[in-house]
């Protein structure tokens, strides 16, 4: 994936926040947040956001998957310093929506993420997003 957009490293235009504190076992060997602790902080925050607008309620008795992740690294993540995950709808296909995230430490953008959520019956067949989640989803887009 190439370096995201600078529009898209604009904290403001995010609808979701979610705050995360880095632990000593998220640290490499250079004392830096390491790539793979920075993918549970963008999952931890993709799933706090998603419950917290109600997208699993309104699933019911189906279910989604994540069927893609793009996570780009910008600058060295801290321990010490709180990391601040900002999250919001890019886009809502049929079936499918794809989600945005831009993590900052410091007022920096440290990384950026699009993933994209399928939703299915417990079989795994794609099915249409809720409609009560959808009505909601407008409100939750990335801000001009």
């Amino acid at each position: 994936m190439p370096k995201p957009d600078p529009s898209l490293l604009n904290p403001s235009r995010y609808t979701g926040r979610h705050v995360i504190m880095p632990r000593f076992g998220d640290l490499d060997y250079n004392m830096h947040v390491n790539n793979a602790a920075m993918a549970m902080f963008m999952e931890d925050a993709r799933f706090c956001f998603n419950r917290s607008n109600g997208f699993y309620d309104d699933l019911g008795e189906s279910k989604s998957m994540l069927v893609s992740i793009a996570i780009e690294f910008l600058e060295q993540t801290h321990v010490d310093t709180p990391v601040t995950v900002h999250s919001a709808y890019e886009r809502l296909g049929r079936s499918s929506l794809t989600l945005l995230q831009l993590a900052t430490q410091d007022n920096r953008a440290v990384a950026f993420a699009r993933s994209v959520v399928v939703t299915a019956t417990s079989a795994g067949v794609a099915m249409p997003l809720p409609a009560a989640f959808v009505e909601k989803a407008h409100t939750l887009m990335l801000r001009p």
